[in-house]
């Protein structure tokens, strides 16, 4: 005679991970070298509308007919941004002009301790945009549509390969500044874009529609790994006992998982470390010997 019982199960080498999402940072004051004015029935394409936290509307920062040249837009934290430990910024440069591939090309993000009195004044052409910037590297750069954004040696990110339509940037930075005051976004020529950029636009312009950012503490990244799931039981002398397992999907369909295990009177414990043992079921068939 035959009994089957289910056992308890414990997954050893557990480490957790969690997605965090950030503290939005609130900015302000957009402030610009230059916009591109009101022209054939388009209107002024200012840093404003950039901070305006508006997704719907394909309104934002673009500087024709001064491409080919370095132009940069600065914004305001409304409040000093940075944690004592070491932060995180991600940010997200949302590039969804409806006309098509008016995307960033070459630029660089830089953030800022100075006094907000001595920077960003709102002015959308020949604004204040001085200040001590340091110029922050990614340690991430993704693009929704299958762009290709490569980190060059001075911190600037250069696009290339896949020109879709519209996309979006994500950045990540690691910092241990803190009283952050402003961001800035420099856009840069260079002669791999059309008409040396900055941005991807045949004629080298962009249209930065949105410049979002958001803080987190810095935090060592942790990852879930399971490396063994173990089963424990309690035995009898006069008892020998067989393991089984079942995959997931499967109905009552068992595989031997060991040879048979004799009884002791105390517990026994059954280890796997087969890769995907954690979604498995098991059970343990106690019989005579």
């Amino acid at each position: 005679m035959c009994s089957r019982f289910l056992t308890s199960l414990t997954a050893v080498g557990i480490v957790l991970s969690f997605p965090l999402r950030g503290e939005i940072i609130g900015l302000a004051n957009a402030t610009a070298t230059f916009s591109q004015p009101p022209l054939a029935g388009f209107p002024l394409y200012q840093p404003g509308f950039a901070i305006d936290t508006n997704l719907v509307n394909d309104v934002g920062w673009g500087i024709f007919p001064q491409t080919g040249s370095q132009n940069s837009a600065v914004f305001e934290t409304v409040e000093d941004v940075g944690y004592a430990d070491g932060s995180v910024i991600r940010v997200a440069l949302h590039q969804l002009h409806l006309n098509p591939r008016h995307t960033l090309g070459r630029f660089r993000i830089s953030v800022t301790q100075s006094p907000r009195n001595q920077f960003a004044d709102g002015l959308a052409t020949g604004g204040s945009v001085s200040a001590n910037w340091t110029a922050l590297t990614p340690s991430r750069a993704t693009s929704t549509n299958g762009t290709t954004l490569t980190v060059l040696s001075d911190g600037s990110v250069l696009a290339s390969g896949l020109s879709p339509a519209q996309d979006v940037y994500f950045l990540e930075f690691e910092t241990s500044l803190t009283l952050i005051t402003g961001f800035r976004i420099e856009v840069l020529p260079d002669n791999s874009l059309p008409g040396n950029g900055p941005g991807r636009a045949i004629n080298g312009n962009f249209l930065l529609t949105e410049f979002s950012a958001e803080l987190l503490p810095r935090y060592p990244t942790l990852d879930i790994q399971v490396s063994e799931v173990q089963v424990k039981w309690n035995s009898s002398l006069n008892r020998v006992y067989q393991i089984q397992y079942s995959e997931p999907g499967t109905l009552d369909q068992w595989t031997n998982a060991a040879p048979v295990i004799p009884g002791t009177g105390g517990v026994l414990t059954y280890s796997d470390r087969t890769s995907g043992a954690s979604h498995r079921q098991y059970r343990v068939i106690s019989r005579k010997p």
